[in-house]
């Protein structure tokens, strides 16, 4: 039976007596050393015992002997080490450390309690009580100290009040369940009040602006899914009015010596400049795969990389305002089948294979069906006006062209790709012996998603 709290407040001690069940179903009490079922011992009673490994005694043993055997003088490695014993059923030699630990540090209250434990497993009734009172005494407020209690009373068959009286604690009362803090003791010759219940704050009530910006949200969204390209539109302009107000133009201009002076700088200035764009304008960009040393399309190596400057825009060349600019990066990571020469490239995030063949380059969704779901990319050899068809995708070689990207310029084939589902088409630049140049896709609302690159490293 649990015991009644007194009726003053002043408690100093919160007992927890809640049973546990064994492994084998029973349910143990507390104060129980083994079970009465199974009589397995049980890590209710004694301290410590749930942290130790019990699943490789015989090497937790060894590691422990060695601890001690390193350190005899550590009372906290042979308390370590009877832990062990006790788990091992060697009761006699886990008493004696236990025993040997109390006597290196008398206000081990642990150590008290696991001996007590020992000695009342195997019979020493008058040893196990007087260690159960020790270790109340030096631990009044343990949680424990009920469990201890309580087999005081089991060892010498008194009710629970003469054990508490005997192990000489006063005011103890059940604990309280968790989250429930019990009241203070009141000052002596005060009236003890209870605390006035509290005050909750009253939520603020929707008032006319707040309705008044959800109704602008709420119209907004739906504007998005029922016109997409109106809104898009708006959005596009409204991004051309901000970038356009708020870009600053940073001059660096030098003050003139004389009137005569600046007015022959400007005209050298001016010619010099006609001349450079004249200069420009006839010179031909310097191609950097002009002489190939591969026929690769995609040259792939371990370690290859192509940077990539990613952006959407209404305009096709590039040259309009861009928004949500970002960076894309292909990586070859693997050559994860080197039978059929499929590699595994990382590109934005997304993990997909490439395999080529003589008949051209190929993409791969997955290595376990790798000949179902290999997609032509680009057929070979790719001449002008060369289309192919492949589960649902329709690629044409429409030209080959000279591409400038901020890598460089690159002599590449112009790829025009679309699926069987109208409005869905991209096209791609490849180079030989460079790989991936540009790409660019169509949305249905009239945008643009470009992908230029920016560098690239060949190994």
């Amino acid at each position: 039976m649990c015991p009644t709290s007194p009726d003053h407040p002043a408690a100093t001690t919160y007992i927890d007596y809640r049973p546990s069940r064994c492994r084998c179903g029973a349910i143990v009490q507390p104060h129980d050393v083994v079970c009465a079922r199974c009589n397995r011992k049980q890590n209710l009673l004694f301290s410590d015992l749930d942290r130790l490994y019990e699943k490789d005694l015989d090497r937790l043993f060894e590691y422990h002997r060695r601890e001690v055997d390193a350190n005899p003088n550590d009372h906290l490695r042979l308390y370590n080490l009877a832990g062990v014993y006790l788990l091992r059923g060697q009761y006699e030699a886990a008493a004696n450390l236990y025993q040997r630990v109390t006597e290196m540090q008398p206000a081990f209250p642990e150590a008290h309690l696991n001996l007590g434990g020992v000695l009342a497993f195997l019979g020493d009734n008058e040893g196990a009580v007087r260690e159960f009172k020790e270790f109340v005494r030096l631990d009044v407020h343990s949680p424990k100290v009920e469990r201890a209690i309580r087999a005081i009373c089991s060892i010498k068959n008194i009710p629970y009040e003469d054990a508490v009286r005997e192990a000489g604690v006063k005011d103890i009362v059940p604990r309280p369940p968790s989250g429930i803090t019990p009241p203070p003791p009141p000052r002596p010759g005060t009236m003890y009040y209870p605390p006035p219940p509290s005050r909750r704050i009253p939520r603020r009530s929707w008032g006319v602006i707040d309705i008044f910006l959800l109704f602008i949200i709420l119209a907004a969204v739906a504007a998005w899914f029922i016109f997409p390209a109106q809104s898009r539109s708006v959005l596009y302009a409204a991004a051309g009015v901000l970038e356009s107000r708020y870009k600053f133009i940073i001059t660096n201009e030098k003050p003139q010596e004389s009137a005569d002076a600046g007015n022959s700088a400007d005209q050298a200035g001016q010619t010099s400049t006609a001349d450079q764009e004249d200069q420009t304008a006839n010179r031909q960009p310097e191609v950097l795969n002009a002489n190939p040393l591969t026929e690769s399309y995609f040259p792939a190596a371990v370690g290859n990389r192509w940077m990539f400057l990613t952006y959407d825009t209404r305009d096709p060349s590039g040259g309009g305002s861009r928004i949500r600019q970002s960076t894309t990066e292909i990586l070859v990571k693997r050559l994860a089948d080197a039978q059929r020469g499929i590699w595994e490239v990382e590109t934005g995030g997304d993990t997909v294979y490439f395999l080529e063949k003589s008949t051209g380059l190929y993409s791969v969704n997955s290595l376990s069906k790798v000949w179902s779901t290999a997609v032509l990319q680009i057929p070979y050899p790719p001449t002008v006006g060369r289309s192919a068809t492949d589960s649902g995708q329709t690629v044409t070689v429409e030209a080959v062209e000279i591409v400038t990207v901020p890598a460089g310029s690159f002599e590449c084939v112009k790829l025009h790709y679309t699926l069987e589902e109208p409005g869905m088409e991209w096209f791609t630049w490849y180079g030989r012996d460079v790989g991936p140049v540009k790409y660019m896709s169509i949305d249905r609302d009239g945008t643009y998603e470009i992908r230029e690159l920016t560098s690239y490293e060949l190994n």
